[in-house]
This record gives structure tokens, C-alpha cells and sequence, in this order.
């Protein structure tokens, strides 16, 4: 297996746009990434420079202009999305007993 390693950026990137990317434009010896202290770039057989400098351009010419920084979400990011989704799947299931003709204490009874 053949490695290349890219150096983090200053600011926090969207790994999966970042893959997303590679898998379009590394060639068919990319064997995907992983990330831990650097971005590392897997390949099953030694990559062309051509494929090298591309990768290089790419992740160089990144900055908070690009979607892959536009796109990264943190943890608490995904957490608030996803508690703000079952949030509103509660509020439209209460509003659609409510038009049953629910009494809010029934609506309780039922969140029991």
C-alpha cells in the first residue's frame, strides 16, 4: 500500500466531500483515507505524478471558500440537526392529535 500524507488545515474540513473528491479524481488505484494526525491518502500501487500533483492542487487550493469547509459539521452541529428533527416530529404529531380532537392531557398520557 501506498501513502500519501497531507497536512491538516488551519481550519476544520468536510472529510467526506474531501473523499468524495478523491474517489472522482485519485484513478483507480485509490483505496481510500484515513485521518489522524495528517490526511492520509491510500493507493494499492504506486500513483502517477500526475495523480499526485492533482491531489497536491486540491488539497492546497482548499479555503473557507470551498464547500468542503462550508460543509463540515462538528459533532454538536449533527447532535443540535438531529435533535431539531425529532423535535419537530414530535411538535407535528402532537399538532395532528391535537386536530384528532385531543385534550392536552390525553397528548400527555400518551408521551407516558
Amino acid at each position: 500500500m501506498i501513502n500519501i500524507e497531507l497536512d491538516w488545515k488551519d481550519f476544520n474540513v468536510d472529510v467526506n466531500s474531501v473523499m468524495a473528491w478523491m474517489s472522482k479524481n485519485a484513478g483507480p488505484k485509490y483505496a481510500g483515507c484515513s485521518s489522524d494526525y495528517k490526511l492520509t491518502v491510500h493507493f494499492s500501487d504506486e500513483p502517477g505524478d500526475d495523480i499526485r500533483e492533482s491531489i497536491q492542487e486540491y488539497w492546497d487550493g482548499l479555503n473557507k471558500r470551498s464547500k468542503e469547509y462550508k460543509n463540515y459539521k462538528s459533532r454538536a452541529d449533527r447532535d443540535a440537526e438531529a435533535k431539531k428533527a425529532a423535535d419537530d416530529i414530535k411538535a407535528s404529531a402532537v399538532g395532528k392529535l391535537k386536530a384528532l380532537g385531543l385534550t392536552e392531557d390525553e397528548i400527555a398520557a400518551l408521551r407516558k
